[in-house]
């Protein structure tokens, strides 16, 4: 699609303003963090070898900074990063600015990186709303005293008609920045590429963000139907992306009086936010030098990511709509593997790591069992999100429970829980919605459990990913827990826990399945298998993984010679209507 349109043609079939052939061929813009999974440690790294040899295949013109989480980033700065994509050029050779000529007029580009509000955030509420005025002072400041200055330097040493910033900020931020620079004058910032943002979905229009009511636009095309069009001289800010479903075709109409800088006079907006469902979208056949590029790095990783890892006999749920919302056997199935990799009290796992998108393996309607390979795992956990242990009060895990439901849940912070049960209600103000949680101190084979009351000066063992250690996501309230284990280089990742629990094997691993399949059968505690765990011989990170096979592994594929798994969904984590929450506290209050 995109050599076809830089070609001049017009792929999408996308009613220009202009006749296409009269037309410059459009600048591509990738306005959001690169999406560069890895590979497991010691394995063909996707990063290095995949992604960026087919990225730098693209022709992409001009793209976003890097995200703050990638570059340890705590305040914002401006970084503009080239052809091909921000995550493929290395900081000495980014450059801060951009020109392009488009037509008659030259347009200049500059970059700029957001926060993360909850971690850096100066206000003293309970609850952020994520609003401009939820902004550090500080902040804001430097945010619109460097776009000013980015836009007087492209105009004054760059002779630029127009001006655009690129950003990979929240939409509040994008709009507190599109607001303050939209004097006339050398200062002015035209527009904003703002990237995806799902706090941008439902505002104005469907999955489109503008700065304006577009009380003097118009609009037409469905949601449903995969695109809309609107067409406003209020336009000034556009957000789109969404893990590459997702473009905008931008279209500026400049006017220019005399001496006066140059200004837009009005702007159409045709955005795509599922392009595999358009028509003409689906009709395009593959780019050839892209799929050549391809062949090249598959042989690199076919047998990685051809790997047979397991078998289940369950549907394995990574629908975004589902693992970032409510509990789902994906999400137990990783939180009861860390949870067992550690010996922890507690686990916890942020949702916005899940990323397939999809249920995992494919399906054998002959036997109703899914096949998982190695591609599925670095689709699903493609982050190498490092593991660790932490020492936790119980006061801290029950305000990470609440961030978990708080109004931005959706955008990553969900989690998906091992030894706790949770119960809540959204219909709550924030910080309120949990309704009751309780630790599994033990969970019996035939699904009994001993359960207590989290308490708050009560110390638990948590294993967690590090970027909830390091408090991201407005889960500060987890950086002051002690750190027990994982603090080493390079350490236990998610991705890596499934390929070393499951594709690893040896005859130990055979005799071991074997003795898991028989005392799950019998219904026996395995006291010959504790011993077995326990022998000083074995090495902590095989005990560790030994233990995490037999929390999950049901048995062996006799045919493919892979485990048995069956993740469930079990309860854990339940959501009340408010209507019900009176009969809830009759059942839980002491007669």
């Amino acid at each position: 699609m995109l050599e076809s349109a830089k070609k001049g043609e017009n792929p999408l079939k996308v009613e220009l303003w202009g006749k296409p052939a009269n037309s410059s061929t459009p600048i591509v813009v990738l306005s959001s963090g690169v999406f560069a999974p890895t590979a497991p440690n010691g394995q063909a790294n996707t990063n290095a070898e995949g992604i960026t040899a087919v990225l730098s295949q693209l022709p992409i013109d001009v793209a976003s900074p890097i995200s703050f989480e990638d570059a340890s980033i705590t305040t914002l700065k401006t970084n503009l990063a080239v052809s091909p994509a921000a995550a493929l050029i290395p900081p000495s050779s980014q450059r801060a600015f951009d020109i392009r000529q488009q037509g008659n007029y030259k347009i200049g580009f500059f970059g700029m990186v957001g926060m993360d509000w909850d971690v850096h955030s100066n206000k003293k509420k309970r609850v952020l709303n994520h609003g401009p005025d939820d902004l550090p002072d500080e902040h804001k400041e430097f945010l619109v005293s460097e776009a000013k200055t980015s836009a007087r330097v492209l105009r004054r040493e760059y002779g630029v008609d127009i001006v655009v910033a690129v950003t990979n900020m929240r939409l509040a931020e994008d709009l507190l920045l599109s607001s303050a620079t939209q004097a006339k004058g050398l200062d002015r910032v035209d527009f904003i590429f703002g990237g995806y943002d799902r706090e941008g979905e439902g505002n104005v229009h469907p999955k489109i963000v503008m700065r304006s009511q577009n009380r003097d636009g118009k609009s037409k095309g469905e949601v449903s139907g995969g695109w809309i069009e609107v067409t406003s001289p209020e336009i000034r800010v556009v957000k789109s992306g969404a893990a590459w479903e997702g473009l905008s075709v931008v279209e500026m109409c400049v006017i220019k009086e005399g001496e006066e800088v140059p200004e837009l006079s009005s702007v159409k907006v045709t955005q795509f936010h599922r392009l595999k469902r358009y028509p003409p979208f689906a009709s395009l056949a593959p780019s050839v030098r892209i799929l050549k590029t391809i062949d090249t790095v598959t042989p690199a990783l076919a047998n990685l990511t051809a790997q047979p890892l397991f078998v289940s006999h369950t549907a394995i749920n990574g629908k975004e709509a589902a693992v970032r919302h409510s509990e789902t056997n994906l999400g137990n199935f990783i939180a009861d593997s860390m949870m067992a990799y550690y010996d922890a009290d507690i686990a916890l796992f942020p949702s916005g790591s899940i990323r397939c998108g999809h249920i995992l393996g494919s399906d054998s309607e002959k036997q109703r069992q899914f096949e998982v390979v190695g591609a599925d795992i670095i689709d699903c956990l493609p982050f190498q999100n490092r593991i660790v242990l932490k020492l936790v009060t119980g006061q801290a895990i029950k305000a990470a429970l609440e961030n978990s439901v708080s109004n931005r849940h959706a955008d990553g912070r969900f989690l998906q829980l091992g030894g706790l049960r949770l119960n809540a209600s959204r219909s709550r103000p924030e910080g309120e919605r949990i309704v009751s949680a309780r630790w599994v101190l033990q969970e019996h084979a035939n699904g009994t459990r001993i359960e207590e009351d989290i308490r708050d000066e009560e110390y638990y063992t948590v294993a967690m990913t590090e970027w909830l250690a390091n408090g991201w996501g407005g889960f500060s309230m987890l950086r002051k827990g002690q750190l027990l284990r994982g603090g080493e280089t390079p350490g236990m990742t998610d991705t890596d826990l499934f390929f070393k629990t499951f594709g690893e094997w040896s005859e130990v691993d055979n005799v071991f399945i074997s003795m898991i399949t028989e005392n799950r059968k019998k219904k026996q505690t395995p006291a010959v298998l504790k011993e077995y765990l326990d022998n000083p011989y074995l090495s902590s990170q095989n005990s560790s993984l030994r233990a995490v096979r037999y929390k999950m592994v049901l048995g062996k594929d006799g045919e493919k010679g892979v485990p048995i798994v069956s993740p469930e969904t079990d309860g854990r984590i339940h959501f009340h209507k408010e209507r019900n929450l009176e009969v809830l506290a009759e059942k839980t209050s002491p007669r």
